[in-house]
């Protein structure tokens, strides 16, 4: 499966454990997913990832089923990838839409502190120079031995999360940050 070429693996929260886990909502969201918009784009994650933090943003509000046209406008300015940067043209688009959000650029050091904050992050991952997906992070964990985790939003699943070590957000695997913050 795709996950694996980047990292990623499954990962359930028990209720139990929900204390160590820092998450923007606290309840499991229904994502909206890229084949959700095969008839309207191809390799478009960029695109559903700012769907998906917009809606995590906005409490879920809308069921992911009823997003179509919002996705198509998105689309208009995040196009079918590889998309390599994402700020310009989000920023553009949030603009058009009159919403009251901007999106800023991060250094891999301050992800955890925008998630703890509450801002969903944005993340180009690079699985191999042909296979490039951008993802939402969308909280972290500590493990029992103190190795943190990113929690992500993989455009692929509709619900839960996936995670990724932060060690693996080296070399290789991470190519981009930014997120989502309030004007």
């Amino acid at each position: 499966m795709r996950d694996s070429i980047y990292g990623f693996e499954s990962v359930k929260i028990p209720e139990t454990a929900r204390k160590r886990f820092h998450l923007i909502t606290g309840r499991p969201p229904e994502w909206a997913i890229m084949k959700d918009f095969d008839d309207l784009a191809r390799n478009h994650c960029c695109a559903t990832s700012l769907l998906n933090a917009l809606r995590l943003e906005e409490n879920f509000a809308a069921p992911a089923a009823s997003e179509h046209a919002r996705f198509a406008l998105i689309h208009r300015y995040l196009p079918n990838g590889p998309v390599f940067f994402m700020v310009r043209p989000a920023n553009l688009y949030l603009q058009a839409a009159k919403l009251p959000y901007r999106v800023v650029p991060l250094k891999k050091e301050e992800i955890c502190s925008a998630l703890h904050e509450g801002r969903p992050v944005f993340l180009l991952l690079c699985g191999s120079l042909f296979h490039w997906h951008w993802v939402v992070a969308a909280g972290f964990h500590d493990d029992e031995n103190g190795a943190r985790h990113l929690l992500l939003e993989d455009n692929w699943h509709r619900t839960g999360y996936e995670q990724i070590p932060f060690s693996k957000l080296a070399g290789l695997y991470f190519r981009s940050a930014c997120c989502l913050v309030v004007r």
